[in-house]
This record gives C-alpha cells, sequence and structure tokens, in this order.
C-alpha cells in the first residue's frame, strides 16, 4: 500500500488529485487542512485538521501524521505550499517521507515571471518582459498595448491591458510602492495553450499534454481541447532542460495567428486542470507516485489522445452540521 498525503485538501489541485487516484488499487489518500470545511477531506481515504502553515505546530502535526499513517509521499499542489514544502523537503526525507516538489531554486526561477524570462530567453521562444524602469527607459507608442501582472502568482488578480503611455503612468502612480513586484508583458494574441508536462526524477522529458483553452473565466478553463503539436513539445523539452524541472510542472503558450508560439507563464507544480490530461490518457498524479516510488512506468501511459474536449461543470458535497447551523440561532 502507498500512502500519499495531500495538503491543502480543499484547493482545486487537491481535489483533482483525488479525482486521478481515487480507487487505484494499492493507493491511499491521507488529507489534511485547517479548514473542517474543505471538501477534499471528505472525498480521501482519511482525513485530519491540522494547524495552518504559518503556525509553528504545523510541521510537528504533519510528521506525525506521516508517522502514525506509514505516509510514503507528501504531494503539495497548492501555489502557496510549493515553495513551503520545497524549502523543508529535508526536514521530511529525512523522517523517511518523500515531497514531489521541485527544488527550491527551480521554484524560484519558475514562480518569477521576470527570472523565467531571462533564464529562458536564449533557450525558448518567450514574451518580451519589462520591469517599470526598463520599459520607462524606452517608452514608446509602439510597444503597447503590454499587459501588466504580478513577477509572482497566477490567476486574473492585479492583470490589466495597459494601452498607451498615459495608461503606463497610471499604474506607476496607482503601484508606487510595489513597483518591482510587477512587470510588463508583450501583449499576445492568438489560441491559448496550457500544457501539462512531466519530468523524470533526473529532469529528463517525458511527456507533454497540450490542451487549446476554448473558454476561460478569471484565469481558469473552463472549456478546451488536447492539440498533439511537435513544436510545443520541443519547447517543453527545452523549457525541462533549461530549468531543471522534475515530477508534473504546467506552462502556458500562445499561438499567434502567424503560428508561432511564445510561452509567458510557468507553474512549478501540478495544474488544476490535469485531470483533463487523465481522461486523454496521460494521469500525472499517478505517474508522480511511480516516480518517487520507484515504479516503471510504461510508454503507453505517456500517450495521449488528440481532439478530446473538456466542458467543466460545478458538482456539489452534502455534509449535515446541526451543531453549525445552530452557532446562526
Amino acid at each position: 500500500m502507498i500512502n500519499i498525503l495531500l495538503p491543502e485538501a480543499g484547493g482545486i489541485g487537491a481535489l483533482n488529485i483525488i479525482k486521478c487516484l481515487k480507487g487505484i488499487e494499492n493507493i491511499r489518500l491521507i488529507a489534511t487542512d485547517s479548514n473542517k470545511k474543505s471538501v477534499g477531506l471528505y472525498l480521501s481515504d482519511k482525513y485530519y485538521i491540522v494547524p495552518k502553515t504559518s503556525d509553528s505546530a504545523y510541521i510537528p502535526r504533519i510528521l506525525e501524521i506521516c508517522d502514525s499513517e506509514k505516509v510514503d509521499l507528501i504531494f503539495p499542489s497548492y501555489d502557496n505550499l510549493i515553495p513551503f514544502y520545497s524549502k523543508n523537503k529535508k526536514v521530511f526525507e529525512d523522517n523517511g517521507v518523500k515531497v514531489a516538489v521541485n527544488d527550491y531554486d527551480s521554484i524560484s526561477i519558475a514562480s518569477d515571471k521576470l527570472l523565467t524570462y531571462k533564464k529562458l530567453k536564449s533557450f525558448v521562444p518567450i514574451a518580451e518582459t519589462y520591469t517599470f524602469s526598463e520599459l520607462e527607459n524606452q517608452l514608446a507608442d509602439s510597444l503597447f498595448p503590454l499587459i501588466f501582472k504580478p513577477r509572482i502568482g497566477s490567476g486574473s488578480k492585479d492583470f490589466k491591458v495597459v494601452n498607451n503611455i498615459l495608461e503606463f503612468e497610471h499604474c506607476k502612480d496607482l503601484y508606487k510602492n510595489d513597483l518591482e513586484d510587477f512587470i510588463f508583458q508583450e501583449y499576445l494574441q492568438g489560441v491559448e495553450y496550457t500544457v501539462d508536462l512531466i519530468c523524470d526524477l533526473e529532469g529528463n522529458f517525458l511527456s507533454a499534454v497540450p490542451r487549446a483553452r476554448l473558454e476561460i473565466k478569471a484565469g481558469v478553463s473552463y472549456k478546451g481541447i488536447t492539440i498533439k503539436d511537435p513544436e510545443i513539445e520541443s519547447i517543453a523539452t527545452s523549457l525541462a532542460k533549461s530549468i531543471k524541472l522534475v515530477g508534473p510542472t504546467c506552462f502556458q503558450i500562445i499561438k499567434d495567428p502567424n503560428k508561432r508560439l511564445k510561452l509567458f507563464e510557468i507553474n512549478p507544480r501540478i495544474c488544476g486542470t490535469m485531470v483533463f490530461s487523465k481522461n486523454a490518457g496521460v494521469n500525472l498524479p499517478l505517474l508522480t507516485v511511480k516516480l518517487y516510488t520507484g515504479q516503471k512506468i510504461e510508454q503507453n501511459e505517456l500517450e495521449f489522445k488528440h481532439g478530446l474536449i473538456m466542458l467543466r461543470y460545478w458538482e456539489e458535497l452534502y455534509l449535515e452540521d446541526i451543531e453549525f447551523a445552530d452557532q446562526f440561532l
């Protein structure tokens, strides 16, 4: 039996890991969260309520759970957990528990869009990226429109399209105390892809599943289609080698009307829509478990269906809690 611990079980990543691994023979899922109403707790084989990661009691409690449940692998998936578990990976490994995360240096580069640009611009086609000061030194109407976004983070928070110099000056004034935390990126138009990438533990490319994003809401894909594209696979291979990525990662890329590809974002974690790749034939959570537990991966596990469409919808889970309800009376 392989025992897997899923921290922050209410996150979309943990929920989809559960979907991908639930019911697989010899895999047991143990979920943890600080919030008793995190849905992933009730979809796992066993769960624990734990302190928040900011609490000094968090790591000792997770170690206790790992010991009592004989945990083989911790599989974090939430953005804020990735650097936390990478920094503390040795603590768990010294206690016989593996952690499915990249090294901290690789995470630091992949999480920071400015560092990503500087690291990759000589190896892969990537969106032109500027800091406030770099852009200010070469301001010209021809540079616009540009995308304004945080250096670190995903989704649509603080995302803006800046159309001209006046709007640039407005951003500068609005974020004057945090200028170093933001970048301007080349405005790319075309078909946007999210690409699930998995590498072995030496950083060698294993598989990539590109998915054209057909409908996006608040940065989340609700409709998509798998596309076999050798050029995207080539970029995925170069990306993995350049940043020394291991296990699952995802990145985003745009193909413009002239069929030119440009990468614009990397997330050094498993993608929230990994279940799409699983249904296309590449079960990234299962492959990750196999990598970290030394199991053989067959070639057919790395191949996916071209042209599979995903239509995402909401689904609910219901619990009864009279004591909680009575607090509102």
